[in-house]
């Protein structure tokens, strides 16, 4: 099992040890979400499938120059999502999903959200958003190189195993629409991905 090289167990040990302290006590006012962004690319993914013992399965590749970038918060309790569909990851963008997050809740008083260190995350601009009166998030850093922290990581993973990875898709357009329907029909997908995140 690959571990990044870096992490630090004493600190993520601690930061779990707040998290569950958290969700103990979250009143029914609040909730936790967990965020990250995600650059799927158009291109053929090479997975598993039943051929003919000693025979091969060819599959032709296409550009895989177009990406697709995703900003979203995962709801682990409720298992849905807010996700925000931008030509790039940046402070600007994720102002907009936070936005959306607002919308989404809003019979919460506060919001948590459980973030990585990505540099657009520590922008000044994003920061004075943070700081308004009427915003209800409140960030929570993860513990520097802990991927493995972030459950929307195991989102991302479960969408590129078996939406991306399920056929090959020859325009950027239909693969575009098949992960908008993804996210659209999530609850479909529950159990399985509540199995598959481990909740």
């Amino acid at each position: 099992t690959l571990v990044p090289g870096k992490l630090d167990e004493a600190a993520q040990a601690a930061w779990l040890k707040g998290y569950e302290k958290l969700k103990a006590k979250l009143p029914e006012d609040e909730v936790i979400l967990f965020g990250d962004g995600v650059h799927p690319s158009h291109n053929v993914h090479a997975t598993k499938a039943w051929i003919k013992q000693g025979g091969q399965k060819r599959l032709p590749t296409n550009t895989g120059r177009k990406r697709l970038h995703i900003n979203g918060v995962l709801n682990l309790e409720a298992m849905s999502t807010v996700v925000h569909y931008a030509d790039r990851l940046n402070a600007q963008t994720t102002m907009e999903l936070f936005d959306k997050i607002h919308e989404a809740y809003p019979d919460k008083k506060k919001i948590h959200l459980i973030i990585d260190n990505a540099r657009y995350y520590k922008n000044k601009e994003l920061q004075t958003y943070l700081r308004k009166r009427k915003c209800r998030i409140k960030i929570h850093w993860l513990p520097p190189y802990s991927p493995n922290l972030n459950f929307i990581e195991r989102l991302w993973h479960f969408l590129k195993k078996y939406v991306i990875g399920a056929k090959r898709r020859d325009t950027f357009k239909e693969f575009e629409a098949d992960i908008h329907a993804f996210f659209d029909n999530l609850s479909d997908y529950e159990d399985r991905l509540r199995q598959f995140i481990g909740t």
